[in-house]
């Protein structure tokens, strides 16, 4: 494996094992049926150093400061989701990926850089460090970059109460945080503005004010 900190782990599941095939009501009840055991999971890769061997560009950057590996989240028995866990210190944790927000699949020119979940880790977070700064952080020294392909760094402000397979990490629960009240506070640290697009579930995403080194 040439580039194993960007390879995703890729979780076996019953679904995978038995693959119910084209037949529409097969499936559905197969999924139905397994979901009633399903517990949502997750699997990580290789970390990385300063001198991982890396492909991607705008991932080569940020590993020259902050370490990260591969993260798959098994969310149903059908379905997987994929970011890299970025270490930003003393306890914080960003994960994020290059996705094209409106087709929701890896973005290969790398120019939308789509920000998954911050959350604070249990037994490493100092409960001084402010987290939205150190994301501030994080996407100043990616402006540092040159000739950045990124052209939006985007995130969809969510509670994570309200997503059960984030439930998997181990995690300091914030139960005030509410999507309101990060919304409120990411438009105030991090000025973010809302953006024209949806998500899935209709919901605006909002970007943050990148500025591109030439």
């Amino acid at each position: 494996m040439k580039y194993p900190h960007e390879t995703f782990p890729k979780a076996r599941t019953l679904w995978n094992a038995i693959n119910p095939g084209r037949c529409d009501v097969t499936a559905s009840i197969l999924r139905r049926e397994f979901e009633r055991y399903h517990k949502p999971s997750t699997l990580v890769g290789l970390p990385t150093k300063p001198t991982s061997s890396i492909r991607s560009p705008v991932l080569k950057h940020i590993a020259q400061k902050y370490s990260f590996f591969p993260r798959t989240f098994c969310i149903v028995v059908d379905y997987q989701a994929s970011s890299f866990e970025f270490d930003l210190g003393n306890g914080v944790k960003l994960l994020a990926r290059s996705m094209n927000p409106t087709t929701l699949e890896e973005d290969p020119t790398e120019n939308w850089f789509y920000l998954t979940l911050l959350y604070l880790k249990r037994d490493e977070y100092d409960r001084k460090t402010n987290a939205l700064r150190k994301v501030k952080e994080f996407v100043e020294w990616i402006e540092q970059m040159k000739s950045c392909p990124i052209k939006t760094i985007y995130f969809r402000p969510i509670c994570i109460a309200d997503q059960k397979h984030f439930q998997v990490l181990d995690l300091i629960p914030k139960p005030n945080a509410t999507t309101e009240r990060l919304t409120k506070a990411y438009k105030r640290v991090w000025n973010a503005k809302q953006m024209k697009i949806l998500d899935v579930a209709g919901e605006y995403y909002y970007e943050i004010p990148f500025r591109v080194n030439p």
